[in-house]
């Protein structure tokens, strides 16, 4: 687990909220599930590096390109299907907008969950 998932999680606990971590009943393992009746609202947590993010924490090289670039198609077909899919709500964050304002992505997403 990243510093950035236990980040999370911590938060997550300390709010009582109920959650699957690593939901592997749905597809692209889902960081986070939440449950609220018969939706499901699932939170992708991308690391930029790995996720292919080109912001200015990381650059991204040509020595794993191919395996990012193999991460970041399977993204995308995750996040369609979320999108398309009745019933489930997507949410991603990335890695470096959370670090540049972590009390702000934290309440942010706590209160789309609570408000589901």
């Amino acid at each position: 687990m990243s510093k950035f998932e236990k980040e999370f999680e911590d938060f997550f606990n300390e709010k009582k909220l109920k959650f699957i971590k690593n939901d592997r009943l749905n597809k692209g393992t889902p960081d986070f599930s939440f449950k609220v009746g018969k939706s499901t609202l699932v939170l992708f947590l991308h690391g930029c590096y790995w996720h292919g993010h080109n912001c200015k924490e990381w650059k991204l090289n040509n020595i794993n390109l191919s395996k990012q670039a193999v991460t970041m198609r399977n993204d995308i077909e995750v996040r369609r299907y979320f999108l398309k899919k009745e019933g489930f709500f997507y949410l991603r964050c990335w890695e470096c907008e959370f670090n540049k304002s972590k009390d702000y992505y934290l309440n942010k997403i706590y209160n789309i969950i609570i408000n589901f």
